[in-house]
């Protein structure tokens, strides 16, 4: 029980740190509503179970001591972010319309791709790689059994779902307010800026 306390308390904060998922889920919420930013969330969380499968296999560690594969992996994050980041900062206003409710509706956004935008975020994010690698190898004693590691495993993709889905949930309620609305373009552009930042920050970090 004290294991599985420290598990959840590291996951938690790790969770709630405003990074590129962050980011994204933001975006989505505000700009194309409650479900796509929940549909985000989704893929966010199962893209954690990735990260928590191959490092059971002890993958994680292999990619964790490689440089060359810690180099791709982050590469391939990078870019992923810098890609989606430069496309929402030049969707095109011309792009928006009003329906009869006068509700803006931007650059229309389907649930795969909100889904596929979240689980491409997470899966190539080599911090996560680290964090779940951490939390395996420091935390968890190896004599755990493999199917309660597994159940952390869940545990963590569970908080990952739920925190994300309440930001989903909670951006989207403010995006209803009128005077957000009417500028949900810039909040496209604004996330579109900080996620070409973020990429370029872990692009240019040091390997290790």
């Amino acid at each position: 029980m004290t294991e599985f306390i420290a598990v959840m308390t590291i996951a938690i904060l790790a969770t709630i740190s405003p990074g590129p998922d962050f980011v994204l889920v933001t975006k989505n919420s505000l700009v194309h509503g409650k479900t796509l930013g929940i549909y985000t969330a989704i893929g966010i969380s199962l893209a954690v179970m990735v990260h928590v499968g191959y490092t059971l296999f002890g993958i994680g560690y292999i990619i964790s001591q490689s440089i060359l594969l810690f180099t791709v992996l982050k590469t391939v994050g990078s870019l992923y972010l810098i890609y989606i980041g430069i496309k929402m900062f030049l969707a095109k206003k011309g792009n928006i319309t009003q329906d009869t409710n006068q509700n803006i509706k931007v650059n229309a956004l389907s649930p795969k791709m909100a889904f596929k935008q979240g689980f491409i975020c997470n899966v190539t994010n080599p911090k996560t790689t680290i964090f779940i690698l951490s939390i395996f190898i420091q935390v968890v004693s190896p004599n755990t059994p493999i199917l309660e590691q597994l159940f952390y495993g869940l545990a963590i993709s569970g908080i990952h779902f739920i925190w994300f889905s309440l930001l989903a949930t909670g951006f989207a309620r403010v995006a209803r307010n009128k005077a957000i609305n009417s500028i949900k373009h810039y909040f496209e552009k604004a996330a579109g800026v900080i996620l070409v930042l973020l990429g370029i920050k872990l692009l240019t970090s040091s390997t290790k």
